[in-house]
């Protein structure tokens, strides 16, 4: 079976780029909330929103890996999973008692 193809540079940066920079945002909204309890509709915003580009970047990671292979692309969509999982524990967490 021949080798195959390396992803194009530009996917693999869009899986990392949806998963880390986005998270840290999550996360600063996280620290913002526990300390103001008037911010927990936006908390709960940007919560989504990090929810929707980390599953977008675990499906657009993995359907790049179907035809082609990549240390990095799979490092990426590894990264997007575990911050996935990471999100599903503040989401988890009540903003007011934090």
């Amino acid at each position: 079976m021949p080798p195959r193809p390396r992803p194009p540079k530009g996917r693999t940066a869009t899986v990392w780029l949806l998963g880390l920079p986005q998270f840290v945002v999550a996360d600063i909204g996280a620290s913002l909330v526990s300390r103001q309890d008037s911010l927990v509709s936006v908390y709960y915003l940007i919560l989504a929103a990090s929810l929707a580009l980390l599953v977008t970047g675990i499906i657009l990671g993995a359907t790049t890996l179907l035809r082609s292979t990549s240390r990095m692309l799979i490092a990426g969509i590894a990264v997007d999973i575990l911050l996935l999982l990471d999100l599903f524990r503040l989401i988890a967490m009540n903003p007011g008692n934090t």
